[in-house]
């Protein structure tokens, strides 16, 4: 994964920066959000507003859905986690250290 990358080396910004670029490139995506596990947020292609609402909401959906399944087998992780709505599909990458968010539309 990109953002295994992103702590390492002199260029985690330009990495991140070049992969949303990529990303919101493709059809039918509204935009990204790289993010560390503790809620920061490294780079987003969204306005501040969304940026905040989409990181606070998927960061909590990704938490749950990890002690969920820990809960019920010990030995799994959780490596992606995709949610759709009305107007939109969310697609999560965890890893231990970072999330990737993926916005795109539902249509």
């Amino acid at each position: 994964h990109f953002y295994k990358r992103l702590a390492r080396g002199s260029e985690m910004g330009f990495e991140v920066e070049e992969s949303l670029q990529r990303l919101v490139g493709m059809k039918g995506v509204v935009g990204g959000v790289v993010m560390t596990m503790a809620g920061e947020t490294i780079r987003s292609t969204l306005d501040s507003t969304t940026t905040s609402q989409v990181s606070g909401i998927m960061s909590s959906l990704v938490q749950m859905a990890k002690d969920r399944l820990k809960d019920m087998d010990p030995d799994t992780e959780l490596n992606l986690l995709k949610m759709r709505t009305s107007k939109h599909q969310f697609v999560v990458v965890p890893d231990a250290e970072w999330l990737l968010i993926v916005v795109m539309n539902s249509r």
